[in-house]
């Protein structure tokens, strides 16, 4: 039951390295990862944060492109609320538009009855003062 790092480094070590607790850091910190088998544990731990830091770049760039979408959504309901407005304002003009064209034809009609009473009253030698 005990791991190979154990058998070796602490049961079976020979005596020219028994001295191994007091080399440089390094090498004691690869001795004590082999024996509690911190090197699983540490690769989880940097796996976690890759992982981390993968989704926190997806959720800055969803976020960017969520925000850019409301702005691109904004601007058009602005620019449709300002289509129904001028939509609006043409068919206002439309409207007075045609009335005022019946407003002439009707206007056109007595200025060529008049033009026509004033042509007859000329033939008969009527002068009609202006």
């Amino acid at each position: 039951g005990l791991s190979r790092a154990v058998l070796e480094n602490v049961i079976f070590c020979h005596q020219e390295e028994s001295s191994w607790p007091l080399q440089d850091a390094g090498s004691v910190k690869k001795r004590f990862d082999d024996i509690f088998g911190a090197t699983r544990y540490t690769k989880a731990l940097q796996n976690i944060k890759e992982v981390q830091r993968d989704w926190t770049k997806i959720t800055r760039d969803r976020k960017a492109d969520a925000d850019l979408s409301q702005a691109h959504l904004d601007q058009a309901r602005k620019l449709g609320g300002q289509k129904e407005d001028r939509e609006r304002i043409a068919k206002e003009l439309s409207a007075e538009l045609e009335t005022l064209d019946s407003k002439l034809g009707g206007i056109n009609d007595e200025l060529q009855k008049a033009e026509l009473d004033l042509a007859q009253y000329e033939s008969c030698g009527i002068r009609v003062a202006e």
